[in-house]
């Protein structure tokens, strides 16, 4: 096994050194082909599988604030299409998805200014940084580089649960908390 530079103490520059070098690396390479390959295909091909479930609403997404809940339920609706779709529509679904979540985004970062929601900046930044990552995977599928969109699409739905759980379940709390300036903020 090989140490801060050396292998069963001998020093790195010998011959004997390469030699084990070399054994060691044989080795490595012998496991790799007898098993973990094999289950680092095994993983891969788990992720993959992930990737491909498209989001489904369920009621852990639901806040109990009517405007926010109709609103997700459309972006869970609109990013299933999206990760179901076949290649020659990836693109413009994907435009779908990010023409919903700048609306949506935008009525929520408005809502926090309205009512002086206490974690608007954060909340409000995490959706800044959300929007640029999908306007970039727009690009490329525009560019027709297709993987990225469905890897996007997987990981947008999977911060966009613990978004909802986290970040949206206290502006939904909040907001039902504040009925005189949701009024105004509608």
């Amino acid at each position: 096994m090989l140490m801060g530079g050396q292998c069963s103490g001998l020093p790195h520059t010998s011959r004997a050194h390469i030699a084990k070098t070399h054994a060691c690396a044989t080795r490595s390479m012998r496991w790799i082909k007898a098993g973990a390959w094999a289950r680092c295909q095994a993983g891969v091909q788990l992720q993959q599988e992930a990737q491909m479930t498209p989001i489904e609403w369920t009621e852990a997404l639901q806040l109990g604030y009517a405007p926010m809940d109709s609103v997700h339920k459309e972006f869970v609706t609109l990013l299933a299409q999206m990760q179901t779709a076949e290649d020659p529509e990836l693109t413009e679904r994907w435009q779908a998805v990010l023409t919903h979540t700048e609306r949506h985004f935008g009525s929520e970062d408005e809502w926090m200014r309205k009512t002086r929601f206490s974690g608007a900046d954060n909340h409000m930044l995490q959706h800044r940084v959300v929007l640029n990552v999908m306007r970039e995977g727009l690009v490329m599928g525009r560019a027709g580089d297709l993987p990225p969109l469905r890897e996007m699409a997987s990981e947008l739905a999977a911060w966009f649960s613990k978004h909802t759980q986290s970040q949206d379940a206290a502006l939904a709390l909040h907001m039902r908390r504040q009925k005189k300036r949701v009024a105004e903020a509608h």
